[in-house]
């Protein structure tokens, strides 16, 4: 579909999009939730809340359906979230 919601059941999972853009709603989890999305549809993944990219406060609401460098406020195709302190944090990709 073209929305998607993460929720607790996905704890430790790697989630493979591949349909056209979507929204992904980042849902009510506890802090130390993980997962991976990786990103292989024809269009962008839009979540729901800003996901901090770096130590400086750099934040994004897109994961794109290319591969990037990374870079402190974008990121690829694929991205490992992790809720830290209340927060959606990028800790790996």
């Amino acid at each position: 579909g073209t929305s998607t919601t993460i929720a607790s059941g996905d704890d430790g999972y790697i989630i493979l999009h591949t349909g056209a853009a979507a929204t992904y709603t980042l849902g009510t989890v506890s802090d130390g939730f993980t997962c991976k999305i990786v990103n292989h549809g024809t269009g962008d993944i839009t979540f729901s809340t800003a996901v901090l990219t770096g130590s400086s406060g750099h934040s994004t609401t897109k994961l794109s359906n290319y591969h990037a460098l990374f870079q402190q406020e974008t990121i690829g195709n694929s991205v490992e979230l992790t809720k830290i302190g209340g927060s959606w944090r990028v800790t790996g990709r």
